[in-house]
């Protein structure tokens, strides 16, 4: 049994130790940007047929856990200024996006594969995850 001089640094030490593991146990990756998750694949492909709007993307548009949440997605193309699709974030939290075409557009066929890249950006500090290449 420790004296009792001993004792309020004992409790203090514990104190200090709970109050460690108590935050480390809570705390999320916030510092961390979003990253979008390829569930082991190298890129992201999209297709779609010419009388859809809907994109199939494989793998999914998602995020890893804790990494978000995510507001929106920005599509980006080197090739052209006007991107005809968007992304639709359909659950903040895991990240998860439907990529459509834009309202009022109408996908010509003749240009049958777009190269763009794809930017998850979280909602409270706008943070940006690494560009990722998207046919």
């Amino acid at each position: 049994m420790p004296s009792k001089e001993f004792r309020p640094v004992i409790r203090l030490v514990l104190q200090i130790l709970f109050g460690t593991i108590l935050t480390s146990a809570t705390s999320s990756h916030r510092h961390r940007a979003p990253v979008i998750d390829l569930g082991g694949a190298d890129e992201l492909v999209g297709t779609i047929r010419e009388d859809r709007t809907i994109v199939s993307v494989i793998p999914k548009l998602d995020i890893v856990h804790e990494t978000g949440p995510v507001c929106r997605y920005e599509l980006t193309s080197e090739n052209s200024d006007d991107v005809p699709f968007i992304v639709d974030v359909s659950d903040e939290k895991e990240g998860s996006g439907i990529v459509r075409v834009k309202d009022d557009v109408h996908l010509d066929c003749s240009n049958p594969q777009y190269l763009l890249s794809v930017v998850a950006i979280r909602c409270d500090d706008d943070a940006r995850s690494e560009r990722l290449i998207f046919f």
